[in-house]
């Protein structure tokens, strides 16, 4: 067994002062070495300011740095969408993707912002996100289901100017056969999954996922989708494909994202 590529992503948010946050996401793989941030106001998620820097390239191609101004004024949430992938059009892959993380980052440090945010308390902010997550994941998408609360899961987080903290780290090895291993980990402030992948000739021959920490006992039961996607080409997997075979709207976002990861990396290696 050879180790053939690593990559992590991590992304950290913070307040930077009073009604501000600053998000900043992280790649550090076997070829990049990259960094993607945003500013943004607390109360509205508008973002006054975002940058990437690529340190680290193959081949030092993409190595520079740049201020991303399209990005001024978009609100950093889930319809932010359209205004990231036009920006991807001048800043590459790694930024947009990079950008991506950012926006996710923030979007899940409202957990801590919720009076910030306009919500009078917390009960009435997790009653919010149920409802415009419905259609995201198993927890929200099954409305007879009726676990622990949010606040419940996260009681034991301190509250600080660290709101949100996310790692995501894929490995891929190499046999002597030719064959290639998949080993991925998803790490946050609220959740912790595993995956492991087997591919040859540039198929999925074996799949699995497992979770260590969710917000509750019915996120647990998506990880068994995940055995899906063995005898599946590597050429059909795009991150909406992953979505779907991983459960859709029944599965974890959090797991077809980590899974998306560790795609992303097997291809990084060229193989």
């Amino acid at each position: 067994m050879t180790p053939l590529y690593h990559s992590n992503i991590f992304t950290v948010v913070t307040r930077s002062g009073p009604g501000r946050l600053d998000a900043r996401s992280t790649l550090l793989a076997t070829g990049w070495e990259a960094t993607a941030s945003i500013n943004a106001a607390t109360a509205t998620f508008i973002i006054s300011d975002a940058s990437w820097i690529v340190c680290r390239s193959p081949g030092a191609a993409h190595n520079g740095s740049r201020a991303v101004p399209a990005l001024a004024g978009v609100a950093a949430g889930l319809g932010s969408g359209p205004a990231l992938r036009a920006a991807a059009r001048e800043e590459g892959d790694v930024p947009y993707r990079l950008l991506v993380e950012c926006v996710k980052g923030i979007i899940q440090s409202e957990t801590y912002l919720f009076g910030e945010r306009g919500f009078s308390d917390a009960e009435t902010f997790e009653k919010s996100w149920k409802e415009n997550y419905t259609g995201s994941c198993r927890r929200y998408s099954d409305r007879s289901y009726e676990g622990r609360s949010w606040y419940e899961h996260v009681a034991n987080r301190a509250w600080s100017d660290l709101l949100f903290t996310r790692a995501k780290t894929a490995v891929v090895t190499e046999h002597t056969d030719g064959s290639a291993d998949i080993a991925g980990s998803f790490t946050d402030s609220y959740h912790e999954l595993d995956s492991r992948l087997s591919v040859v000739g540039g198929v999925i021959t074996a799949a699995q996922g497992a979770f260590l920490r969710a917000p509750d006992k019915i996120c647990a039961e998506s990880a068994a989708a995940v055995a899906s996607l063995s005898g599946t080409p590597l050429a059909s997997l795009g991150r909406e494909e992953v979505v779907r075979r991983v459960g859709g709207h029944l599965g974890c976002v959090h797991m077809a994202d980590l899974i998306t990861h560790m795609l992303q990396t097997f291809a990084d290696t060229g193989r």
